[in-house]
């Protein structure tokens, strides 16, 4: 809509809004201000917003790096067992290191660990 003219002496003349139509422009245009700020904020900080986006991101690597390692962890053990169950020798040593068994006339000699003694 254009504001309304007046004809002054073959000469147009602008006239400007009234007062309550600028002052609904003003509120319009503040309200729409309002909303795009609401949802840009709720876009950002919400409960599906950006924000929480990232942190499931983290969250996500954090997690495949767990199984990552505990699918390595997973094969070593599968290779120990594997070792253990066919390898006789591989079994022996590690009878004799956590249970402590000798053969008959072995002397086993125990020396108390390092311990760094205060000067």
């Amino acid at each position: 809509m254009l504001p309304r003219v007046a004809r002054v002496h073959s000469t147009v003349v602008w006239r400007r809004p009234s007062p309550p139509r600028f002052l609904r422009q003003r509120f319009a245009l503040a309200a729409a201000v309002a909303v795009s700020a609401v949802l840009i904020a709720a876009i950002l900080f919400g409960s599906r917003g950006l924000l929480h986006l990232r942190a499931l991101e983290a969250e996500e690597h954090a997690i495949k790096q767990r199984i990552a390692t505990r699918l390595r962890e997973n094969q070593m053990l599968r290779e120990r067992l594997h070792r253990l169950r066919t390898d006789d020798r591989y079994l022996e040593r590690r009878v004799r290191e956590q249970l402590g068994f000798v053969r008959p006339g072995e002397i086993v000699y125990r020396f108390p660990d390092r311990v760094s003694s205060p000067r």
